[in-house]
């Protein structure tokens, strides 16, 4: 080696202090490097080792001179020591051994009666700028550091490295990457090692060798990588291992590039208090991993030297803000595993599991904000599983299908059947999201998955909280729950254009659906399917393909101040099937092209104080189902009947207001249904009967007001043992009370007023009991029949009849 004699002349003449980081005033020697031939090995190792043995805060400052050099052997660097390599390229030839290492594993081994240096006592104070490290080709690192502090990398150049990681970093304090570039990875894409190009290690054993102790367990912390560019790679930066207990404490990674990625991203292992912001992330396989233990169970283990307790899950106070994120399949080849723009990932294990003790483990306290990402590929834009009140707001994600992952379907590989969603929780908890964007412009309709939903919350999780989401043409449901409960949607979330559900729950119990507005799905609004003590409040569904609300073997929900309008499919607003014990009220439906309100097998339901106008259909319609109260609706405009019962036992019609009919049909119509009572409605303007029973048995008819209807206020055709009591009726079409086969009737106590024909018809009936009614004003008979039909007569009081009183007399 040959050094320019300035280094003799800055010596001799002064020792120059210029403050630098932790040091009060630091003397800065000169060096710039003579190297014979191309090879700049011995060079470079006899100049930094200068600095190996320096205690007084000299800084070696070495300029290499700019060309292009080779490496035979491995550059070592000491500590106290800044390398200037402007318009330097250094190519591995060798391919034996990593380019440059912090110091030898000698130093280490041989340090402190054989200890090493522990935590972050070895050679530190490093800065290398500029230049360029090709690595050859070979499966060998650029730069390993372990045990080390105060380390820069600025300006330089990492490339051309196979089935490797470019630069290593372990048990290391206070690192500097700044404008630095990591490309073009060489060998094997899929290889299921994650080589990321920045790797910053745990120290675990002889998981990051050569640097002793291997096994003291010291976490990097104050690191900053920024404004680097990775690019053409298999994995980019971050920690893919971890020690329980062991954080990694204030990393940032922010204002990086990454461009074609085969894996992820950016992948933050047991990090705390750590910073993931303003990155550009395009065309990688993955994107952001933030995890709290590995999910593999291979690479993170139980301490050796601490406590490895892990009874509650950890605050890791991060931020993953402002990233730009767009995912493909991968660069070269498909990315194996499922893509995604951001995950976090943790779990609560009740017992050990390969290298990971039991614990709970599961992500808290990171907040995920203002990211933008593009899902072209089957994958998800936010994943979060086993995560534990976390903030996901005000980001905006697009899934845009344009291509499916290929390759065998093994087990934890993505295949043609995995799911594209905006969101997607699983087995988390207590975790906001809020105020994001989720659109789906998939456009092919070649491109089929299993699902493409907005947001889906499924395996045990709970207590989550959905709010001012925006939701726009989800492939699937806007919205799915599955096998999950007390989570909360509130607060104006808003979907639209579905292609399935607008909001979808399967097996999920005690959610709270509230304030959302669901606009044109093309199935159902709101699906339920055996999903108990749900409550859903306050939506807004406009325009379904199919029923508003559809619940299925569910019960004791809760379906009250919704507003469904504007169903032209000829489907219901609300419809049950083999659902019980659910409480369907203050409900406004309006322009439904069939049924408002729609019972089927159901029993034991409440339907209690809707509006229901401008229906094609039955307002209620209720079908072999027993013990349901309709109550206190106020009823309108029906293209058909308002309530109608057929086949349904045990139930209670009571209070309802009807009006204005629009076609020839009842206001309360009973087909073969027994057993069921109708009192204290209001029937008023319909365009046939007031109330009719064909077919029906046992039933009481009390109480009821009867006005201006077509044809009988009354009428039961082949129907026995009903009782008639207490009802009123003004001015029917024909008659007020009207029975034709119906045997065993009683009537009693009914006021009938100006019927058009007689206040009480009574045909091929037997056994009748006629007491205490008042007819008043019928145009034909007060009440006619014949004489063996009646079984009893009296206290009846008519007047004013046309023709006569009674037709027998």
């Amino acid at each position: 080696m040959k050094v320019k004699k300035i280094i003799t002349i800055i010596v001799a003449m002064a020792l120059i202090l210029v403050p630098i980081k932790t040091f009060a005033s630091e003397k800065i020697v000169k060096i710039t490097l003579e190297v014979s031939g191309s090879d700049i090995t011995t060079a470079w190792n006899n100049a930094t080792k200068q600095a190996k043995d320096v205690s007084d805060g000299t800084t070696y400052e070495i300029t290499i001179p700019k060309g292009s050099y080779n490496m035979s052997g491995q550059l070592k660097i000491w500590g106290n020591t800044h390398i200037i390599m402007n318009g330097v390229t250094i190519t591995n030839t060798g391919g034996e051994y990593t380019m440059l290492r912090l110091g030898n594993k000698e130093d280490y081994d041989l340090a402190n009666d054989g200890n090493g240096y522990p935590g972050y006592s070895g050679f530190s104070n490093i800065t290398i700028e500029g230049g360029t490290f090709n690595g050859g080709g070979y499966s060998q690192a650029i730069m390993r550091f372990g045990h080390s502090s105060d380390i820069t990398l600025k300006n330089i150049i990492f490339t051309n490295v196979k089935n490797a990681h470019h630069v290593e970093f372990g048990a290391v304090k206070n690192v500097l990457v700044d404008n630095c570039t990591f490309s073009d990875f060489k060998g094997n894409f899929n290889d299921s090692t994650n080589y990321e190009a920045l790797q910053f290690d745990a120290l675990a054993g002889d998981h990051f060798g050569s640097f002793n102790p291997d096994n003291d367990e010291t976490p990097s912390k104050d690191i900053t990588v920024k404004n680097c560019t990775f690019k053409n790679l298999q994995r980019g930066v971050g920690t893919h291992t971890g020690i329980v207990n062991s954080y990694f404490n204030n990393i940032s990674i922010i204002n990086n590039y990454f461009q074609n990625i085969t894996g992820y991203a950016i992948i933050a292992t047991n990090y705390k208090n750590s910073n993931i912001s303003n990155n550009i992330i395009n065309n990688c396989g993955a994107g952001i991993m933030f995890r709290a233990v590995e999910k593999a169970h291979l690479n993170f283990y139980a301490s050796q030297i601490n406590n490895n307790k892990h009874d509650k899950y950890e605050n890791m106070n991060t931020k993953i803000n402002n990233n730009n994120i767009t995912i493909v399949n991968g660069y070269n080849v498909d990315y194996n595993n499922v893509s995604y723009g951001i995950q976090l990932y943790g779990e609560n294990l009740p017992k050990k599991s390969g290298t990971v003790p039991a614990g709970d483990f599961r992500v808290s306290g990171v907040t995920v904000y203002k990211n933008t990402i593009t899902i072209k590929t089957n994958g998800y834009g936010i994943w979060v599983q086993g995560a534990i009140k976390n903030t996901i707001n005000n980001n905006t994600i697009t899934t845009k299908l344009t291509s499916f992952k290929t390759g065998s379907a093994k087990k934890g590989e993505a295949t043609k059947s995995d799911p594209l969603d905006g969101i997607r929780l699983v087995s988390s908890n207590e975790n906001t999201i809020s105020n994001n964007t989720i659109n789906n412009t998939t456009s092919s309709t070649k491109q089929k998955v299993v699902e493409i939903n907005g947001i889906t919350i499924n395996t045990n999780s709970s207590k989550n909280t959905l709010s001012t989401n925006k939701i726009d043409s989800p492939g699937k449901d806007g919205i799915f729950i599955e096998n999950s409960e007390s989570n909360k949607i509130i607060s104006d979330n808003i979907i639209n254009n579905a292609k399935r559900h607008g909001i979808n729950l399967n097996n999920s119990k005690s959610n709270i659906i509230e304030s959302a507005i669901i606009n044109n799905s093309n199935e159902f609004g709101i699906r339920l399917s055996s999903s108990n003590g749900n409550t859903i409040k306050s939506i807004t569904i406009d325009k379904t393909g199919k029923d508003g609300i559809h619940i299925e073997n569910s019960k004791s929900n809760k379906i009250f101040s919704n507003k469904i309008q504007n169903i032209s499919s000829k489907k219901d607003a609300v419809y049950l099937i083999k659902s019980n014990s659910n409480v369907i009220e203050k409900n406004k439906i309006t322009s439904i092209k069939r049924h408002a309100i729609n019972l089927e097998k159901s029993n034991s339901n409440k339907v209690y104080k809707n509006t229901i106008k401008s229906i094609s259909g039955y307002a209620v319609r209720v079908y072999s189902s027993k013990t349901n109260n309709i109550e206190k609706n106020t009823i309108s405009e029906t293209g058909n009947s308002s309530i109608y019962f057929e086949s349904s036992e045990s139930n209670k019609i009571l209070t309802n207001t009807i009006s204005n009919i629009k076609v020839e049909k009842d206001g309360i119509y009973l087909n073969k249904s027994n057993n069921n009572t109708i009192k204290g409605n209001t029937v008023t303007s319909t365009k046939r009967h007031g109330i009719n029973l064909d077919n029906s048995n046992s039933n009481t008819i009390e109480k009821n007001t009867i006005k201006k209807v077509s044809n009988y206020a009354i009428r039961l055709f082949s129907s026995k043992k009903n009782k008639l009591s207490n009802n009123t009726i003004t001015k029917p079409g024909k008659d007020g009370i009207y029975l034709e086969k119906s045997n065993d009737t009683t009537i009693n106590s009914n006021n009938i007023t100006k019927s058009k024909r007689d206040g009480i018809n009574i045909i091929n009936s037997k056994k009748i009991i006629l007491t205490s009614n008042t007819i008043t004003d019928s145009k034909r008979y007060g009440i006619k029949a014949e004489k063996n039909q009646i079984k009893k007569d009296s206290k009846n009081k008519i007047s004013k009849s046309g023709t006569k009183a009674k037709s027998w007399k």
